[in-house]
């Protein structure tokens, strides 16, 4: 890795809607506070919901991932409205390959602003493409969560495969987990494909309710 890759990662970037910042220290009380207040939606697909996390585990997520941040190991940010200056949700670029140009995508966005999970999404791919140069960005959601998948189409990535029994769930259940990709010569907007809940068989969508987070 090249001193001039890691300047490529910007602490902070907007949307028309969204401010994207890097999570830093003293962010952990309105991460625990969102987290909670959407334990709800978030606990069925995140297995790091169970146990709930303290404030303090939160805060000491948000300092170890600032950390990754200054190392160009990853670009975990924390979403916050422009609107009305709250904390979002979560969105990031974990598993940076600086060799290969790959990276990996993981969020969840609280169910008050679900309909803003493509625009952040769609500002982490354009900065993997554009600013680090990606040649591959991914995302890997599990199948029987139905508004994660289609939100992966309508972002324009390709769905790859079906990874069966490739994770334990929140319930320590083995699940399915699609793989969706992008690579720099895809052109968006092409046939995609989403996955009907519960088994693991894609099929094509025009358009579904965003209303679940993410899987990091």
């Amino acid at each position: 890795m090249r001193l001039v890759d890691i300047m490529w990662l910007d602490p902070e970037f907007h949307t028309d809607r969204l401010r994207i910042r890097v999570a830093q220290a003293g962010d952990g009380a309105a991460l625990y506070r969102c987290i909670t207040s959407a334990a709800e939606q978030l606990t069925p697909w995140m297995s790091w919901m169970n146990p709930l996390p303290t404030e303090a585990g939160c805060e000491d997520f948000c300092r170890r991932v600032h950390a990754d941040y200054l190392y160009g190991k990853s670009l975990q940010c924390l979403l916050w409205s422009r609107r009305d200056g709250s904390l979002a949700g979560f969105i990031g670029l974990m598993n940076i390959e600086w060799t290969l140009r790959h990276v990996e995508i993981g969020g969840w966005i609280h169910p008050k602003y679900a309909g803003q999970s493509k625009e952040a999404l769609e500002a982490l791919v354009n900065y993997s493409f554009t600013k680090l140069k990606a040649k591959r960005v991914y995302m890997t959601i599990d199948d029987r969560n139905l508004a994660a998948n289609t939100l992966a189409r309508r972002a324009g990535f390709k769905l790859e495969g079906l990874l069966r029994n490739q994770e334990l769930d929140a319930q320590k259940a083995w699940c399915n987990i699609c793989m969706w990709a992008l690579v720099d010569s895809d052109v968006r907007g092409q046939p995609g494909g989403t996955v009907e809940p519960g088994t693991g068989a894609a099929r094509s969508v025009t358009s579904v309710a965003v209303t679940a987070p993410l899987r990091a």
